[in-house]
């Protein structure tokens, strides 16, 4: 089948691009659609807008047997609002929550509470998304598909479509510039909002002894240079989730139970009700840093993780490296699965 995949998300793309190429389908990713440009970070997709991008480039889309949609629900409308002229099937991949950049525009809900099956198929990345869906009153019956979090052979190319986005995102000093050396005594920590601005993890590592570095970096290959990753869940689902189970590298995060204690802190994020909120003792293990146990180092406080990080011992690691690719190689088949099972079905 060829496939067009329409995504503000570099994850995403690589993602399906891996299925289209494993399945054995031509997929493309096309980063300007008239005005809508699709390296320019995700965004709200306006009625008016949406008519606008499905005048100029409809004889595009329907030259394709499939259109996925991905990262944010938005770029659906494109569909959505024409649907009567729509030739090939859409998946709707949910992969953040619905209302993101759509709060206020009820209309668009309506349209996706009575969107027309089989043309157009609603799909959660994780099983949360189904919850809040419903939340919204759409009621989403597929099965969920995580990300694969595997590398496509096109990631070249896509690396370099995506590269001044991932510049601009990406600046400073970077985890690149560490030596190999060093990165192989150090613990990365994920440069996100959590680790910097609820707590400054890099200075409490440093304090205690723990040769620890928070920092950015570009291309994913490098984390495997470092001792283990560390990283403070701000979402359900991240890509590198996925990505560090095939890469065998060692991940420290909290335990569910330490989890909800800092989600109940406050100035810790997690990214529940649109922009922010609290996340509840009942969906704590939807996060997907918790599927699956390989690789994983779990602590309960972070005078835990210092200890957990100091004690890392090289016979662990090992044991850490084989329970991560047992849990990819089952997770990189039952991803395939699913997606062949869709794609077959529609």
């Amino acid at each position: 089948m060829r496939i067009l995949h329409l995504s503000f998300h570099i994850g995403c793309v690589r993602d399906v691009a891996y299925i289209g190429e494993v399945l054995g389908h031509q997929g493309d990713f096309i980063p300007q659609l008239g005005s809508l440009n699709l390296l320019g970070g995700a965004r709200t997709i306006s009625k008016d807008e949406a008519c606008s991008i499905w005048a100029a480039c409809k004889d595009l889309f329907n030259s394709y047997d499939v259109i996925i949609t991905s990262d944010i629900v938005a770029l659906s409308r494109i569909f959505l609002e024409n649907q009567a002229e729509v030739a090939p099937r859409v998946i709707i991949w949910i992969c953040n929550r619905l209302s993101i950049c759509m709060d206020r525009e009820e209309e668009f809900f309506t349209l996706l509470r009575s969107a027309p099956t089989p043309k157009f198929t609603i799909v959660p990345y994780t099983e949360f998304e189904r919850i809040w869906a419903g939340h919204l009153g759409i009621f989403v019956t597929e099965e969920t598909i995580q990300p694969c979090g595997k590398t496509p052979l096109q990631t070249e190319k896509i690396d370099l479509v995506f590269r001044n986005t991932v510049e601009v995102l990406h600046t400073g000093e970077l985890l690149e510039d560490i030596s190999d050396s060093d990165a192989a005594e150090t613990f990365a920590i994920l440069n996100y909002g959590n680790s910097r601005d609820f707590i400054d993890l890099e200075k409490k590592l440093l304090d205690a002894g723990v040769k620890a570095v928070r920092r950015s970096f570009r291309d994913l290959r490098t984390l495997r240079r470092f001792r283990g990753i560390i990283h403070l869940p701000d979402a359900f689902s991240k890509f590198l989730a996925a990505e560090l189970l095939h890469m065998a590298v060692p991940v420290f995060v909290p335990s569910p139970r330490f989890l909800m204690d800092l989600v109940r802190s406050p100035g810790y994020f997690f990214n529940i009700y649109g922009y922010g909120g609290q996340l509840s003792p009942d969906h704590v293990c939807l996060c997907d840093w918790y599927n699956y146990s390989g690789g994983r180092v779990y602590f309960e406080s972070f005078d835990d993780l210092v200890g957990k990080c100091k004690g890392l011992s090289g016979d662990q690691v090992e044991r850490l490296k084989v329970g991560a690719l047992f849990d990819s190689e089952w997770h990189r088949l039952k991803t395939e699965v699913l997606w062949r099972r869709l794609l077959a079905r529609i």
